[in-house]
């Protein structure tokens, strides 16, 4: 979710919260986004601008903006990391997945959502291979994995619409 959230001076002192299975962040008049699926084990909250502060576990962080809260529900971990990218992190409201050393398997994580597909890697040493570069949003889920296999990464690949698809191992 990504949110612009303008100043609760500008509304009344009206507050406005973002409430999720781990954390509740309270929004100061901002912009961030919040990253937390159900099939994923971290949250992460995104600070672009202005001010948010997460309470949990009855303790409360503020982010500034250009910071990232990553919180690990079931070990209970929290952090802040004070040096992100907040293009990569946001770029898919402009319409683009933006990967910066991503692996091919959190890729494909991201593009199996989208495309509401279930991928399998019939050769698990190709999930660590590493990317740079960006993906439009727009284009079709072949035309996505024809580049993957332009790299060399994969041998081939097989779609079994309309939920699946086969990555084979590479070079």
């Amino acid at each position: 979710a990504y949110c612009d959230v303008s100043p609760s001076n500008d509304n009344n002192g009206a507050k406005f919260k973002v409430v999720n299975q781990s954390q509740v962040v309270e929004v100061l008049g901002t912009e961030f986004n919040l990253k937390a699926y159900k099939d994923e084990d971290q949250i992460y909250t995104t600070l672009v601008e202005g001010k948010v502060a997460i309470h949990r576990n009855g303790e409360k962080q503020k982010l500034l903006p250009y910071q990232h809260a990553k919180c690990i529900p079931h070990t209970n971990s929290f952090s802040i990391n004070t040096d992100v990218n907040v293009y990569n992190e946001i770029s898919w409201k402009n319409g683009v997945f933006s990967f910066d050393g991503k692996s091919l398997k959190e890729i494909m994580k991201i593009v199996s959502r989208w495309y509401d597909v279930e991928v399998f890697f019939l050769d698990k040493k190709v999930e660590t291979t590493r990317f740079v570069g960006v993906i439009r949003k727009n284009r079709k889920l072949e035309d996505i994995l024809i580049n993957i296999k332009n790299f060399g990464i994969i041998k081939d690949y097989e779609i079994n619409a309309p939920y699946a698809v086969r990555l084979t191992d590479g070079v």
